[in-house]
């Protein structure tokens, strides 16, 4: 038999909500995936591999010291756990990331999109999930369509916002766009508001916290930094209706004032392709039956965890392709799994390597791993509405494994003005206008007149040449 996974320890994250309503796609999988989807499909049937944990999850509350200490436990308890999965939070993916190249175990997150992690510091860890960085791209692309070359950045002072924010300077500098003004902050916000006002910044690329968010365009409404002069570009990986807490300074009326015609990046939850995915059904087939689970929790994660396990699914059913000849592990499948250990380097690799060569049509798209990263789908929203919870809507998608931005898969872009604003002010120097001058106009007929009595003397004076009076005349 196939050990099921141990899934209450992923179940909440630093603000008490489920992060596993990927927990529903869990269960989901548990019907679908543990009874007979790797047993069945995947493997002959005849594997005893009871000893052996395939995943283990771990972490809860985002609590470093909670998640390692659930880490060190399992490790320590049998069976055996050949892959790890998670963690959402930094706090937890960090330490135990570090702490698996130890173990020499392959580890997969489906919610971490901190752009921290690399193959070359955490070599052993894996992310379904498309990191802070893959936001840049599609704002970019953007820039290019409405001919903004001038803008502005304000970010957060934190690693995952300002290490986005440093690779979004590199992409803005190659793609020829200018960097007027780079504001960023701590504890306070109005000063570098006021700067980039003052060095008329009319485009604004924002990388910060919905906390922060709240607190921006409050004082965004204050310092008169919206409506059609203006266009806010910014990831938004929010909380649904984050825009209505009640802890600013600010009237929701307000708030929403300044939000009106703000673009935003959002992680797609579902793709909206038709394609057959690898489980036989389509992303809105898989939705139907993870809306029937959830029971009314939401998490844009779900669609990731569920992938993320069809992901590992994949990588063991070819693991034995990954074994060197001479290693010493037997790669028939009936007992090869039997046969784990860790801290082996042959086992360590075969993972690593089965992992990387991975590749399916998901429900979130298609999954391929490079630099043990993933190229994603990203959801553009722009907000357009007022006193409603569905303020926000999808006015585009950008395949980040195409590099294609759309802006037919949604609601039309609006402005606040009659088209795009610009990204800079235009000075124009206008000659006043002599023919619309009623001075300049008497003159001009006087002159027509001096000329018409010259021409006349000049006439007589041929004329009467002669006559010695008219011409002394």
């Amino acid at each position: 038999m196939i050990t099921k996974t141990h899934l209450e320890a992923y179940l909440r994250d630093k603000d008490g909500q489920r992060t596993c309503a990927p927990m529903a796609s869990c269960k989901y999988m548990d019907a679908q995936f543990w009874r007979g989807l790797l047993v069945g499909r995947k493997f002959s049937g005849k594997e005893n591999i009871k000893g052996v944990n395939l995943i283990h999850l771990i972490g809860r509350m985002c609590d470093a010291a909670e998640g390692m200490k659930s880490f060190f436990d399992a490790m320590h308890q049998m069976p055996r756990k050949i892959m790890l999965f998670g963690d959402a939070c930094k706090s937890v993916t960090d330490p135990i990331a570090k702490a698996s190249k130890h173990w020499k175990i392959a580890q997969l997150s489906y919610a971490d999109i901190h752009p921290m992690y690399s193959k070359k510091n955490y070599p052993n860890l894996f992310r379904i999930v498309p990191s802070e960085n893959e936001f840049n791209a599609p704002r970019i692309q953007l820039l290019k369509m409405f001919n903004w070359t001038l803008v502005g950045t304000l970010y957060q002072n934190n690693p995952r916002y300002s290490l986005a924010h440093n690779r979004l300077v590199a992409d803005l500098e190659v793609s020829g766009v200018k960097v007027v003004a780079a504001q960023s902050f701590a504890d306070d916000i109005t000063y570098q508001l006021q700067q980039l006002k003052e060095k008329d910044v009319r485009i604004i690329l924002g990388n910060f916290n919905e906390t922060w968010a709240r607190r921006i365009f409050c004082e965004a409404y204050r310092e008169k930094l919206f409506g059609k002069k203006y266009q806010w570009l910014i990831v938004g990986t929010y909380s649904r209706q984050w825009w209505r807490k009640e802890d600013v300074n600010c009237s929701l009326r307000e708030i929403e004032a300044a939000l009106k015609g703000a673009i935003l990046m959002d992680l797609l939850p579902l793709s909206t392709s038709q394609e057959i995915t690898v489980s036989g059904r389509t992303a809105g087939e898989y939705k139907e039956l993870y809306d029937v689970v959830s029971l009314g929790e939401y998490s844009r994660f779900h669609g990731y965890a569920y992938d993320g396990i069809w992901a590992i699914a994949l990588a063991l059913q070819n693991i034995s392709s990954y074994f060197e000849e001479g290693s010493g592990i037997k790669t028939r499948r009936s007992d090869l799994l039997s046969t784990f250990r860790y801290r082996d380097d042959a086992w360590e690799k075969a993972f690593l390597s089965a992992l990387e060569a991975t590749s399916f049509i998901g429900v979130t798209g298609l999954v391929q791993f490079r630099d043990n990263g993933r190229k994603g789908s990203v959801l553009i929203k722009q907000f357009q509405a007022f006193n409603t919870v569905n303020a926000e809507v999808k006015v585009g998608e950008y395949d980040g494994v195409t590099a294609t931005l759309s802006l037919l898969k949604g609601q039309n872009i609006t402005w606040n003005g009659k088209s795009p604003p610009k990204d800079r002010t235009y000075t124009r120097f206008k000659h006043p206008s002599l023919a619309n001058s009623w001075p300049c106009q008497v003159a001009g007929v006087l002159s027509v007149l001096e000329l018409h009595w010259i021409l006349i003397q000049n006439g007589m004076s041929i004329e009467f040449a002669k006559d010695d009076l008219i011409t002394c005349s």
